[in-house]
């Protein structure tokens, strides 16, 4: 049923955890080896991959609302944020997909510099936008 709907509302969003929960373990690791420095004020997105490693351990539906996601499309808000007993909540799964995917976005369009630990700065053209 969800695939109809996002066809429907041409927002294939909520299709992308079954091909990104093969790839999860690896993900985390990945932005795990990397250090991400913003090259603005905006710690947005540097706070929200920190949130995004510290609940790594979470399998359940839900994660409390304590980063900010103005930096996310409104496709994205509305796919993350709900309601759980009156108590505003993310869903864990649709989250990370898109923090993962901000990174990626960041990345690719140089917001964000980035190096291996302990090592020079990358090359940031040499980062593949196919995590995802």
């Amino acid at each position: 049923m969800s695939e109809v709907t996002a066809y429907n509302n041409d927002n294939y969003l909520p299709l992308l955890w079954q091909y990104y929960s093969n790839y999860r373990a690896s993900l985390f690791k990945l932005i795990q080896g990397l250090e991400l420095r913003s090259t603005t004020q905006d710690q947005s997105v540097i706070e929200a991959v920190t949130f995004l490693l510290d609940n790594e351990h979470r399998r359940g539906k839900w994660l409390p609302p304590t980063v900010e996601l103005d930096f996310i499309s409104e496709a994205w808000r509305k796919l993350i944020k709900t309601q759980k007993r009156n108590n505003p909540m993310y869903l864990r799964r649709p989250f990370e997909i898109c923090i993962f995917s901000q990174v990626t976005i960041a990345l690719t369009f140089l917001k964000s510099g980035v190096r291996g630990k302990g090592q020079q700065p990358m090359e940031l053209s040499l980062i593949s936008t196919r995590i995802i």
